[in-house]
């Protein structure tokens, strides 16, 4: 049995299929990298955020003693009280509390203004 001579493409054509073959190859790079970048992405979606989990807060004796007087807002944490609680939710709440206390608010105003915006008053 004969084997058939390699038929050559024209140089033409030979730059054609190179060009696809480039192309095709930065594309493909391009899909791999959108990938590895949406993967990054919806991974660091699912951790929870370094600022509310990583360090405790620390909080002054005069907030503690406005959240003491209220509950969790957030609804799962079993209605503790807040200056228990270390959900996100309260610790934003607790913040609140503190950036309305260094803003010259005194207790009574503080303990308003956390009335209106989360409610969970406690007494």
């Amino acid at each position: 049995m004969k084997s058939r001579p390699v038929r050559r493409l024209p140089k033409r054509d030979q730059r054609r299929e190179v060009g696809f073959r480039r192309t095709l190859f930065v594309f493909g790079a391009a899909l791999l990298i959108l990938g590895i970048w949406v993967g990054i992405f919806l991974e660091d979606r699912d951790k929870p955020s370094h600022r509310d989990n990583s360090v405790p807060q620390v909080f002054s004796v005069a907030t503690m003693e406005v959240a003491r007087q209220f509950s969790c807002p957030c609804g799962s944490c079993g209605e503790k009280v807040l200056t228990v609680c270390e959900c996100p939710t309260a610790t934003s709440t607790k913040r609140f509390i503190e950036t309305q206390l260094n803003n010259g608010y005194n207790h009574e105003q503080v303990v308003e203004l956390v009335i209106q915006v989360y409610g969970h008053y406690r007494g």
